[in-house]
């Protein structure tokens, strides 16, 4: 697949045509759960994952000291250590500040889409009004998750 039909590409051009490609969103109480899930996923589920990958990029680069040491004791063959251990740091950080931006992102979009359909909005309301499963109610009356920043080398 390349060119317009694929959406891996530069060329990539959805259409609304309910053909093989992006096809119709749906409307209603359909696309209104739809909404929601998208909602929760930006809301709750990104936000977590973001938080995870924080916390280890953390506990990575509190290991960069301890590896320091022993690069700094003379034992050189650890410096490879080092540069995974920098390269791990920087992926983390990348991928819990990612994770952020597309939950951010998610939120929004439903936010949006939820005003183009009535019957949408509604449903869409209604299940952010009552989930119908109190772990996913608990987790919306929280206030949204802070992802901490993970520090990096560059941040030294």
């Amino acid at each position: 697949m390349t060119g317009e039909n694929d959406p891996y590409s530069p060329d990539y051009s959805p259409t609304t045509d309910g053909g093989g490609t992006a096809g119709d969103p749906g409307s209603g109480q359909t696309f209104g759960a739809d909404l929601y899930h998208l909602y929760y996923a930006g809301r709750v589920s990104l936000p977590d994952t973001a938080a995870s990958y924080a916390g280890i990029g953390n506990d990575v680069y509190t290991v960069r000291g301890q590896i320091q040491g022993v690069v700094d004791a003379g034992i050189f063959e650890v410096n490879r250590l080092l540069t995974v251990q920098q390269n791990l740091n920087d992926g983390f950080a990348k991928t819990a500040e990612h994770c952020e931006i597309a939950g951010q992102a998610l939120v929004t979009m439903a936010n949006d889409y939820a005003r183009t359909d009535e019957e949408a909005l509604e449903e869409f309301n209604r299940l952010l009004a009552d989930p119908g499963n109190p772990v996913e109610r608990e987790r919306l009356d929280e206030p949204p998750i802070e992802v901490p920043d993970v520090p990096t080398p560059d941040d030294e």
